[in-house]
């Protein structure tokens, strides 16, 4: 796995738009911060325990909103 060092928190770390470049390169992170492990083994959980389609409408909506907030009130 390879991970970028981002200039944002959350879940708009996954924007490419704030992942920071350093000499033409993505910057790497070494590991997940300790929030970021614990948000990943909760959210394994989670996905274990709903069906494929309550996941895809969960992260389409998610996802909707997370985009529309960021379009109106920037970062």
């Amino acid at each position: 796995m390879s991970l970028s060092k981002s200039n944002a928190t959350g879940a708009m770390q996954h924007s490419a738009m704030t992942w920071e470049i350093e000499d033409g390169q993505f910057i790497k992170m070494e590991k997940l911060t300790k929030n970021s492990q614990l948000n990943d083994q909760t959210f394994k959980k989670w996905t274990e325990s709903v069906s494929d389609e309550e996941l895809e409408l969960f992260w389409n909506v998610f996802f909707e909103l997370l985009f529309y907030c960021w379009n109106r009130y920037g970062e």
